[in-house]
């Protein structure tokens, strides 16, 4: 049943409208659709960096279990977090901080405190970072 009284106005046809509705009314359509473009222009630029749109960055803090398996140009670690073991996989373009100072693959250990930042690439994480305490 329609509202009555002082919150419901007439509509075209006899109809009634609630207040909320009046306000709604009231609310410049112009407006909706400037904020629908703020929302795309803001977006857009973050899916056409990530290619595919599916770029997810991963935090990870754990233990590194075992020694790192090191190369010239990189090098991997199993991490060991919440969820379980994660392969972590070292580039030349990763940043490597141990203990305050820039450092490499060679400078990890077993038993160390380390937090991995990266995206995940099938079940390993390919590292942007990797900090020791």
């Amino acid at each position: 049943m329609p509202a009555r009284g002082p919150e419901a106005a007439p509509r075209r046809g006899g109809s009634e409208i609630s207040l909320a509705e009046r306000a709604y009314a009231g609310h410049s359509d112009a407006m909706g659709a400037f904020s629908r473009k703020m929302l795309a222009a803001l977006l857009l630029p973050l899916l056409g960096a990530c290619g595919d749109g599916t770029l997810v960055v991963f935090v990870n803090s754990g233990v590194i279990v075992g020694s790192p398996r090191c190369t010239a140009s990189g090098g991997e670690f199993d991490l060991r977090d919440d969820g379980g073991l994660v392969l972590v996989v070292i580039t030349d373009g990763t940043d490597v901080v141990v203990a305050g100072r820039v450092g490499g693959c060679p400078d990890l250990f077993a038993g160390a405190n380390a937090s991995v930042e990266g995206r995940q690439s099938g079940g390993r994480i390919i590292a942007s970072s990797v900090t020791v305490d």
